[in-house]
């Protein structure tokens, strides 16, 4: 590990996270087999392979990896392929110091919707103190790119900055030229002004719930015939004419008030989660 010794050593330009990931770890399994010993008996006997080799003398130079991943079977149809991607970019975004960075890495993860949630909970601002209304949505709906943008190709703007830890990344980008871009703060008064109508006398992690659930729902009904507003109403439609509003409620009052401990957020991450409004083409 000559050529990895020499570059985990030195000190690196910038703050670009670096993520270690071993390959084909089935591959290990099978060359550590024994018949004698039953399938967790092998892979233990694998696990402890990588980390006194592998793991242990790469986290152990000057200049480590932020995380590392182990994948395998991704030669396999039948593989775990999507969760093995998850996991990888989960680390990549716990790796990133920069909040608007983060931001921006999470917000274009289409095909992980559930991250999005996830990490709008891990950051949102304290819902234990008096917030308002405008600042609970606009947290929500920098998470969710579909909620500012309806194209994910994006070029240089001389635009002013959106504002907020995110403004001076956000504020430059714009959708390509010839098409109208979506401004971000004439949504989030829109959506503000709409869930004060619809949501009365709730609390905030009520509101803030029902916001994550439906942003994420609003992603699939998007079109071009249809704008971000029309598709939050339509998602937020489902919520109320179902059972989920009532059982979010009910499952959020349980957990009691707001915390910003890793334990509550976890809970509350888990209560979004079993509450997902369904896929359009589910119905």
């Amino acid at each position: 590990m000559d050529l990895e010794a020499r570059f985990f050593n030195e000190q690196r330009a910038g703050n670009v996270p670096v993520i270690a990931i071993f390959t084909k770890f089935d591959y290990l399994i099978n060359q550590v087999y024994d018949t004698r010993k039953e399938e967790h008996e092998n892979r233990e006997v694998a696990v402890r392979i990588l980390k006194e080799h592998l793991q242990g003398p790469l986290f152990g130079y000057k200049f480590p990896p932020r995380a590392d991943v182990c994948l395998e079977d991704m030669h396999e149809d039948e593989g775990d392929h999507q969760e093995r991607v998850k996991e990888l970019i989960k680390k990549t975004a716990d790796s990133l110091d920069n909040l608007a960075l983060k931001i921006l890495f999470i917000s274009v993860q289409q095909n992980n919707l559930e991250l999005c949630i996830q990490y709008a909970v891990d950051y949102a601002p304290d819902l234990g103190k008096p917030t308002h209304m405008e600042e609970v949505v606009k947290h929500c709906l920098l998470w969710f790119r579909h909620s500012y943008y309806n194209s994910y190709d994006y070029e240089k703007t001389e635009d002013p900055p959106v504002g907020g830890p995110v403004g001076g990344l956000l504020g430059q980008l714009r959708r390509p030229k010839g098409r109208r871009r979506v401004k971000l703060h004439q949504n989030i008064k829109e959506v503000s002004t709409f869930m004060q109508l619809k949501i009365t006398d709730k609390s905030i992690l009520a509101v803030f719930a029902a916001l994550l659930i439906c942003l994420e729902n609003s992603f699939w009904y998007k079109s071009a015939s249809m704008s971000f507003i029309d598709t939050f109403h339509k998602a937020f439609g489902s919520y109320e004419e179902t059972s989920t509003q009532k059982e979010v409620e009910i499952d959020l009052k349980e957990l009691g008030d707001w915390s910003g401990k890793r334990e509550f957020k976890t809970a509350v991450t888990e209560v979004l989660f079993n509450h997902r409004l369904f896929h359009p083409d589910d119905l």
